[in-house]
C-alpha cells in the first residue's frame, strides 16, 4: 500500500528530469518589451486561474498548467491537508492543459507559443539552486517540446518583470 500511496502524490516526471532535458537543448527566453511588439506569437498564460483573474496580458490565451486539487477521495483530501500544512493551495496538473493549448494555436505545432507565469524561471545555477529556479513557464515548455511542440519560448521575468515594465494588464477583479 505504501508505494501507490507515495505514487499517487508524485507528478510523472521530476524537476530534475526536465531541468536536464531543458539544459540539454536550451531554452529561449523573450523580454516582455519584446514579447509586447510579437503580434504572431500566442501569449500562453499558464498560471492558476485565480492569478490570472487578478492580472493578466490583454492578449494572452489561459491554459493554466495547475488546477486546484480535484475529487473528494481520499487521496485528494490528504495530498490538501498536505498543502494546507504549508499555507498553500494545493494544485494538481491539469489533464485538459494540452486540449486547451492545441486549441489556441489552433493545432498548429509550429506556431510560437510564449509561455508566461509569474517569475518566468530560470535554468541558471546559483548558490542554493542546484537545479535552477523551477517555473510553470518552464514545466510547459518542457511538456510542450514532449508533445511536438518546437517553437516555445518563457517570457523572460514572467508577469513580474511584465508589471515592473509597466506593459498593460487587465484585471477581472
Amino acid at each position: 500500500m505504501a508505494p501507490l500511496f507515495r505514487d499517487r502524490f508524485k507528478e510523472e516526471e521530476t524537476w530534475e528530469t526536465m531541468y536536464e532535458a531543458l539544459v540539454a537543448t536550451g531554452v529561449s527566453y523573450v523580454t516582455p518589451k519584446d514579447a509586447s511588439n510579437k503580434r504572431g506569437a500566442v501569449m500562453l498564460d499558464v498560471r492558476l486561474e485565480d492569478a490570472q483573474a487578478e492580472r493578466r496580458i490583454p492578449r494572452a490565451v489561459s491554459a493554466a498548467l495547475y488546477r486546484p486539487i480535484q475529487g473528494k477521495d481520499v487521496f485528494a483530501n490528504i495530498r490538501r491537508a498536505a498543502f494546507a500544512f504549508f499555507a498553500i493551495a494545493g494544485t494538481e496538473r491539469n489533464p485538459e492543459w494540452l486540449n486547451q493549448v492545441q486549441a489556441a494555436v489552433k493545432g498548429n505545432k509550429g506556431a510560437e507559443i510564449i509561455c508566461v507565469c509569474e517569475r518566468g524561471g530560470s535554468l541558471e545555477n546559483k548558490p542554493g539552486m542546484k537545479l535552477g529556479f523551477q517555473s510553470r513557464s518552464l514545466k510547459a515548455v518542457y511538456l510542450l517540446r514532449q508533445a511536438g511542440y518546437r517553437n516555445v519560448k518563457v517570457l523572460d521575468g514572467g508577469m513580474y518583470r511584465w508589471a515592473r515594465e509597466d506593459l498593460p494588464m487587465v484585471s477581472d477583479v
